[in-house]
């Protein structure tokens, strides 16, 4: 739990102690009942999680890819500018035995408050460098909910409905065009930055200046992945509206 537990506890304000406490609870028995019986509660749990986390004015975001496709680099990127624009911010990060080749995740939380549960079994935002992380995870995106996907690997994206916004990005192609496959996951992050507004494009690239504070040789190539993936967002909005 965080500081607001300790606070409340210090300023005798328990109706917000008894609030954590319960709503911690309330999301993590949920995450843990679906988990448990291999998504067969998923439409049960679904609704009231989405209640709890729309209340608590918690973003819920989930990367998702193969092993080396840099998604766990990406939330961490996201999750530290988060904290760096005074949120609440946890990154989970998931390594299965299907990590390499297969699909792996990271989930990212953003609040206002205080993040209870990290885990995004709707993530309002879902970034996938993979078409099976596509597939696996993008009906689990909410209306009003984003996707990005790279659209140099997934050629015949699943349809997810007119309520989600999708934005076909080459990730891959791009990464390639500056000459290290490496920064697709900055191009996403770009991508990101444009497709949601979710912090100002200098929010994030104070942040990966200071990750790469100690490599300052590879700032000049990650900037500018940044910045072709916002572009190319960008330019499908003017062009689609969308």
């Amino acid at each position: 739990m965080h500081w607001d537990f300790f606070s409340s506890l210090d300023t005798g304000t328990y109706w917000q102690t008894g609030y954590v406490v319960v709503s911690h609870m309330f999301v993590s028995c949920l995450s843990l009942l679906n988990s448990k019986s291999s998504g067969a509660y998923y439409p049960a749990t679904i609704i009231p999680s989405f209640i709890v986390l729309l209340i608590t004015s918690i973003l819920a975001l989930k990367l998702a890819g193969a092993g080396g496709d840099g998604a766990q680099t990406a939330a961490m990127l996201i999750a530290r500018a988060g904290i760096n624009e005074g949120f609440d911010a946890t990154h989970i990060p998931s390594y299965g035995p299907e990590s390499r080749g297969g699909t792996s995740y990271a989930d990212v939380h953003i609040a206002k408050e205080e993040v209870l549960s990290p885990s995004s079994a709707s993530p309002h935002v879902l970034v996938a460098f993979n078409a099976p992380s596509l597939s696996k995870f993008g009906p689990t995106v909410p209306a009003g909910g984003t996707v990005v996907y790279d659209s140099s690997v997934i050629a015949d994206p699943v349809d997810l409905g007119p309520d989600v916004r999708m934005f076909g990005v080459p990730f891959s192609e791009i990464a390639r065009d500056l000459g290290s496959l490496k920064v697709k996951n900055i191009v996403a992050l770009g991508a990101l930055q444009a497709a949601t507004e979710l912090f100002p494009a200098e929010s994030f690239l104070f942040t990966l200046r200071d990750v790469l504070k100690d490599k300052t040789a590879l700032l000049p190539l990650n900037e500018d992945a940044f910045a072709r993936g916002q572009r190319h967002v960008l330019e499908t909005i003017a062009e689609t509206g969308n």
